[in-house]
């Protein structure tokens, strides 16, 4: 959902696995039978492997939290947090569910950046990152 809380700042949260549950009952369903598989070689080692999966995908399954103020971007995802200033920012990459922004002018698989999720205010947090990437930024 998002708030804005005043005139230069917008926050908003997003869970992916809310947003598509079809997406995740696939996820969860892939989860169980990889642990099932593992349980073969232990019960330790199918609760330690559904739990890493778990952790590996927590950006899908956990809320995620984002901040546009005027100096940048701000991502608090589950377990970590990234901040990326509007002039570092080279490229911008949106889609209906989410976007990218990166700090490289073409792709690259040394690309580092911000992945977005946009929840259900997607026009919204569109148009106020549109109102702050540098001019030049595609």
């Amino acid at each position: 959902m998002a708030e804005a809380s005043d005139t230069t700042t917008m926050t908003w949260r997003a869970c992916p696995a809310a947003t598509h549950p079809r997406r995740a009952i696939v996820a969860v369903a892939g989860i169980l039978g990889i642990a099932a598989m593992l349980w073969t070689i232990g019960p330790l080692a199918s609760i330690g492997g559904a739990i890493l999966m778990v952790v590996m995908l927590n950006v899908f399954f956990l809320t995620s939290r984002f901040t546009i103020d005027e100096e940048g971007i701000t991502a608090r995802y589950p377990l970590r947090r990234l901040h990326l200033r509007w002039s570092d920012v080279r490229r911008c990459f949106v889609d209906s569910d989410g976007g990218f922004l990166s700090r490289r002018h073409r792709p690259s698989r040394w690309d580092r950046g911000m992945n977005l999720y946009f929840s259900d205010r997607r026009d919204e947090v569109v148009a106020a990152i549109y109102d702050h990437l540098p001019e030049g930024v595609a």
